[in-house]
């Protein structure tokens, strides 16, 4: 009796339940050790050691605290796969080749390209104006802050896709799978609520409101749609990485952090706050919700041309037998 409360007997494996607090408690050990531990005790030591000007020491100390959570992140994920579930992370679709990388240039085109649409119009409706141009943190060079800010991004949005989608949504799948339900509800289910918590994540951000967690939570259902629909996170790590970049270096994001203070443009919102976002930035704005759609519509049509269809992976759902 006991043994079926933790484990499934069909599967021989730790309920999802179990799987997901599990990876949880790993990812915030991770944010808790490098915060509490590695920043002060080691890192912060070490980078107020060198000549670099107040900024750069901040990025960089940025940078490397950044870069330690998404590689402790990736090896929660991968201790989890290999080690609890004895499967390999081919399961999740993490595996490069052809279409994973097909998918991730789509991704990157798109994170890439939308953002310049929201500032687009923002100018064209008299909703923003420039203010100034090739703005950086005082005392550090432009090129080494683009460079920086974008290493960092790749970093938290990678870490970001691994934490509340790779490993959540399928797990969370997984457990939902019953007859009632079936693989296929269970993944689109999974795909909202694991939005839930991404959109909730970033209420911790400077300036954020309820609107912003909400309009964040339905960008949420974009990045994991390309995961359920192709089986691979590429479509959606591309598209979370360079929309981050491009949103911060073209002004449209609040600055809560030293790296993020580089950007091309410095933009004054002047429109109404409920379609610009305000002081957040435009993820909390209505328009950014339209460029969502657009941005769902342009990955439909890009995995229809190129897998020949829009079915759900259901495999996702379904622990694999070895």
């Amino acid at each position: 009796m006991w043994q079926s409360v933790f484990f499934n007997p069909e599967w021989q494996v730790l309920r999802s339940g179990w799987r997901l607090l599990l990876f949880a408690s790993l990812v915030f050990f991770a944010f808790l050790f490098v915060s509490r531990v590695i920043v002060p005790r080691l890192l912060r030591p070490l980078v107020t050691s060198t000549p670099l000007s107040t900024s750069a020491r901040g990025v960089t100390l940025e940078g490397m605290a950044y870069g330690l959570v998404a590689a402790f992140v990736l090896g929660s994920l991968y201790f989890m796969v290999t080690q609890i579930e004895r499967r390999s992370l081919d399961s999740l679709g993490m595996i490069w080749n052809t279409d994973f990388r097909a998918d991730l240039l789509v991704g990157l085109a798109l994170g890439a390209v939308l953002p310049g649409g929201v500032v687009g119009v923002m100018l064209a409706m008299n909703w923003a104006k420039i203010t100034g141009g090739f703005v950086n943190p005082e005392g550090m060079a432009f090129l080494p802050g683009v460079i920086a800010l974008v290493l960092i991004y790749i970093c938290v949005g990678f870490w970001e896709e691994l934490a509340f989608r790779v490993y959540l949504l399928p797990t969370l799948a997984q457990g939902w799978n019953t007859t009632a339900i079936g693989p296929s509800l269970a993944l689109v289910l999974a795909l909202l609520a694991t939005s839930i918590p991404f959109g909730l994540a970033h209420l911790f951000n400077k300036d954020a409101t309820p609107t912003a967690a909400l309009m964040i939570a339905m960008a949420g259902v974009m990045l994991g749609l390309g995961f359920i629909l192709t089986g691979r996170p590429a479509l959606g790590i591309g598209l979370h990485i360079a929309g981050n970049i491009m949103q911060a270096l073209l002004g449209v994001t609040g600055a809560d952090s030293t790296f993020e203070q580089t950007r091309f443009f410095k933009l004054e919102f002047t429109g109404p706050t409920i379609w610009t976002g305000g002081k957040y930035g435009t993820e909390a704005g209505l328009l950014s919700l339209v460029f969502v759609v657009i941005s769902v519509a342009l990955m439909l049509g890009y995995v229809s041309l190129r897998y020949g269809a829009l079915p759900i992976q259901t495999s996702l759902a379904e622990f694999p037998r070895s």
